[in-house]
């Protein structure tokens, strides 16, 4: 800091000198008048400028010579740090914030001797006069700039080891008040001026502000409206539901933890300072399961409407309850309809769900009175033959399965690099990925949500390609889910492509597909069973999942609910992969709006993106670029409008999304082959068998490596990475990931680094491996340098925007 008493007196000699120039001195410079005030204070500035480069020496020089004033800077920086890290909200724009109050104050410190020097120059009668203003203006500004450093390196101190002692476990309830209260100021603030706090949220309201709103003795759950609303459907295709039919509906109560608290934990975990939590002893339900008093509340209500509970875990917070339709209607307040949707009948309603506002505040969302579709798969079945061998072709022709068309048109077997496509073990090779155990004692599954797999078929293709047959698929049914092969647009040449892929990569790990109904209730009670095993299922290591939908298009009690999931899922040891797509980064629409698909845009999941690779003779990749074979046949990415850029992604290129010009979280994190051209072959029943690309492709193969990955650190005693994607970006740079700079998707431009469309690019396995095993053994901390810890994600940094 500067000695006041040395630079009063300082100037108190400026002055007398200056006066005694002034009365002996004619005005050699002219610049009177209006004009001239101006002319004189850019010139005073000027000459500043070309004074900093000494100013910057002296100050340098005078803190040398005045080691305690240095120790004063870095002390008093360190304390204001503290102080901001103590009082600022824990997400939100912090470190933009904290750095601005942190500049202001060094300028204010500074602010008299600018003055001095201006008051200087304004007065100058010679141009001696004016190179003594430039000289106080360079001592000035050198002092701002030593002084700055010094400050900067006790804002780092002091918000590093108060964020680090704030982080800890027990400053988690101090955390949820605080940014409660930031919330709160915020929603008001916003209110006040005439703002759409439901259009430009906090992270707090995108996550667990509370997601009802009091009427009367009613909480209307906020975005509970229908996927398929009435009044959107054409006429005639809405009738009434028999009110005596029996059904049943799915509700996930809160956790005893706010997802803050569940961040701060992953946080912890990124860093070194926290495990995984398992179900052995209740450790995982006792901190992050729902409280035994919401199932109290969730019971009295059903047992006051004539419903059941016929189903509930505390873990998770998954409840199933059962009744007539009559009683669904009365209890959640809405009208229970049926709507016709190409030919099948599937239950909406109208109005918004209501609960009575004593159970709100345990309640999360409520899923089942509505069937509309929640995902779409993401294969790309080109071609198939039969098991004469003879190759056309696909025509197989729903919404998610057609021909593909590229640049071109649609693709012919003249089009395909290799002849019946690449193995999955193909392109392991060509990425270095380690194989050895097989997966061998881990367990895994992929997510479905339609469709099925005809076992007796799907086995036929690992002998067909002299591949090791793997352990039997396991089948899982969740819900109103049925394995039902027979119709490969339906959702069988997804299944049988993910189980395929991941099964070739790990054949002795245990894998299963999980299959629910395909819509809200089906796609979370999918995930739940994936993330949350039954008596006498294994816990599942990694979940790859090829089923998604714009984020956009997905409903906010959706979003919310499997956000939470994927947030216990990483506390749980469970890394998830998800396709990014095969839209480009927009819609078909002429005019796209700019989004990710949802769950890869999540940030507790992998997103996985395309590439178009082509192995040369040495089995390694001689070719390498983005999958952008068409507007509509194109690897996904872009910039979330729902998360906020998370902190773990800060360190790569800043990207802003095309539509709203804001950041967020980039999609995707990894990529590897997907083209249609250089697909995969896959076999989906009655002796079909096809070459399919897409990100579907694309995620169970990454899944695959990592169960292999889980093995070999397993076999040393180690346990899985979690979380995932903060260890990844940490070594963005590393030899681990293969940049791809070449290509497109129709929003974005492939290039050098992190890009939101190749992400960090393709990864090889064996270092990956290796990396693993290294930062386990040395179980490195965060820096306490860092103002926030290293990994931390309070869900989504500088701002979340609404969907």
């Amino acid at each position: 800091m500067f000695d006041h008493h040395d630079w009063k007196d300082e100037r108190a000699a400026a002055s007398k000198e200056l006066a005694e120039l002034l009365s002996s001195e004619s005005n050699q410079i002219g610049m009177d008048g209006a004009l001239g005030s101006y002319q004189r204070f850019a010139a005073t500035t000027a000459e500043g400028l070309l004074q900093t480069p000494k100013g910057l020496y002296n100050a340098a020089l005078h803190n040398i010579h005045n080691p305690m004033e240095m120790v004063k800077t870095i002390g008093i920086s360190a304390g204001i740090a503290a102080t901001l890290k103590l009082a600022l909200p824990e997400a939100g724009p912090v470190g933009k914030i904290a750095g601005g109050v942190m500049g202001a104050w060094f300028l204010a410190s500074t602010l008299p001797e600018f003055s001095e020097a201006y008051r200087i120059g304004q007065q100058a009668k010679s141009w001696d006069d004016m190179h003594k203003a430039g000289e106080r203006w360079g001592n000035a500004a050198g002092h701002l700039g030593v002084n700055s450093a010094l400050g900067m390196v006790g804002y780092k101190i002091g918000a590093g080891v108060s964020g680090r002692v704030l982080s800890s476990e027990r400053f988690d309830n101090f955390a949820d008040i605080k940014q409660n209260f930031w919330d709160s100021a915020t929603y008001k603030t916003q209110r006040l001026f005439g703002g759409h706090p439901e259009l430009q949220p906090t992270y707090s309201l995108q996550t667990w502000r509370a997601n009802y709103e009091i009427q009367g003795n009613e909480a209307k759950m906020i975005g509970s409206e229908a996927a398929t609303a009435a009044a959107e459907a054409p006429p005639g295709s809405i009738k009434p539901l028999d009110l005596k039919t029996e059904m049943s509906s799915m509700i996930m109560l809160n956790s005893k933890a706010t997802a803050l608290k569940m961040e701060r934990h992953i946080a912890r975990m990124a860093d070194g300072r926290a495990g995984t939590l398992s179900d052995a002893n209740g450790a995982f339900e006792a901190k992050f399961g729902a409280k035994p008093e919401s199932l109290q509340a969730l019971k009295s209500f059903a047992e006051n409407n004539k419903l059941s509970v016929v189903d509930s875990d505390l873990r998770s917070g998954r409840v199933v309850i059962a009744g007539t339709a009559e009683n669904f209607q009365n209890a959640f307040k809405v009208q229970l309809q049926v709507r016709e949707m190409d030919g099948i009948s599937r239950l909406t309603y109208d109005g918004r769900i209501s609960v009575p506002k004593d159970l709100a505040p345990h309640v999360r969302a409520v899923f089942g009175l509505d069937e509309g579709i929640a995902a779409r798969p993401s294969a790309r079945l080109t071609m198939q033959s039969n098991e004469g061998g003879s190759t056309t072709p696909s025509s197989v022709g729903d919404l998610q399965m057609q021909k593909q068309p590229t640049n071109s048109g649609s693709l012919e077997p003249k089009d395909f690099v290799k002849q019946g496509g690449y193995l999955a073990s193909d392109i392991a090779k060509a990425q270095n990925m380690p194989l050895r155990t097989g997966g061998e004692g881990k367990n895994g599954a992929f997510i479905s949500v339609s469709g099925g797999i005809d076992l007796k078929d799907y086995n036929a293709f690992f002998a067909k390609h002299g591949l090791e047959q793997p352990k039997p698929l396991n089948i899982i049914e969740v819900g109103r889910g049925k394995n039902r092969p027979g119709n490969p647009a339906n959702g069988d040449v997804e299944n049988a492509l993910d189980g395929q892929i991941m099964q070739t990569m790990a054949p002795k790990a245990n894998i299963s597909m999980i299959i629910g109904s395909n819509d809200n209730r089906g796609y979370v009670d999918a995930f739940e069973r994936g993330i949350f095993p039954r008596n006498g299922e294994g816990q599942n290591s990694v979940l790859s999942t090829s089923w998604g939908l714009w984020e956009r298009s997905q409903t906010k009690p959706l979003t919310t609910t499997l956000s939470m999931l994927f947030k216990q899922g990483t506390i749980r040891g469970v890394q998830v992969f998800a396709a990014a797509g095969d839209h480009g980064a927009g819609n078909s629409s002429l005019k796209p709006f700019f989004q990710t698909e949802y769950p890869a845009a999540d940030p507790n999941v992998v997103g996985v993106g395309g590439l178009k690779t082509v192995i040369g003779e040495n089995g390694r990749f001689s070719y390498v670029g983005a999958w952008d074979d068409g507007f509509n046949s194109s690897t996904g990415g872009g910039i979330s409008t729902i998360f906020g850029r998370p902190s773990w992604q800060k360190e790569v290129k800043t990207f802003v999304n095309a539509t709203t010009g804001r950041t967020g979280r980039g999609v995707p994190d990894i990529a590897t082959n997907a083209s249609p051209s250089t697909g995969f072959p896959v076999r989906y029943g009655n002796g079909q068998e096809g070459v399919s690309g897409g990100t579907s492709a694309s995620a169970p193969l990454y899944a695959g490596m990592m169960l292999n990955i889980n093995a070999e650190l397993a076999a040393v005693g180690m346990k899985p990475v979690a979380p995932l994607n903060p260890w990844m970006y940490a070594r963005a740079n590393s030899e681990i990931f293969n940049n791809v700079p070449n290509g497109q998707n129709y929003g974005y431009q492939a290039g050098k680094g992190w890009n939101p469309v190749t992400g960090l690019g393709w990864v090889d396995g064996t270092k990956m491996l290796e990396a693993m095993k290294i930062s386990q053994s040395q179980n490195a901390g965060s820096n306490i340098l860092d103002f926030v810890p290293r990994g931390y994600n309070p869900g989504a940094s500088d701002r979340t925007a609404a969907q």
